[in-house]
């Protein structure tokens, strides 16, 4: 992955791509957040299913081992922790509360990951 630095954030070219084992990738990821400074990375996946479980599986445990990647928190979901509420739901007075349930017992289209 190429990435240039442009007004203190990396914005790489849809083009570029990191690829290699594990703890290449991991390298890599690791380079650019300390050479940009970044405390987070936006990542897209070449091939959505596969490229987000190969970076689950082989990538995550890697960065997690060197202290990059927090463990999970349990009971805690990314509302949660952005938000700090109790509970994972929206809003009651949230738009998108409405919808609560309203696909409950219909099919998903969404790929499931286990």
């Amino acid at each position: 992955m190429h990435a240039a630095q442009t007004d203190s954030r990396v914005t790489p070219s849809n083009a570029d791509s990191i690829v290699g084992s594990g703890e290449a990738v991991a390298t890599r990821l690791e380079r650019i957040a300390d050479e940009s400074g970044a405390d987070r990375l936006n990542l897209s996946a070449a091939v959505q299913y596969e490229s987000y479980r190969d970076l689950a599986d082989h990538v995550i445990p890697v960065l997690r081992e060197r202290g990059r990647v927090r463990e999970h928190v349990p009971g805690r979901t990314l509302r949660e922790s952005l938000f700090e509420t109790s509970s994972p739901l929206l809003p009651a007075d949230h738009p998108g509360a409405r919808f609560r349930g309203a696909f409950a017992g219909a099919p998903s289209s969404a790929p499931t990951l286990l």
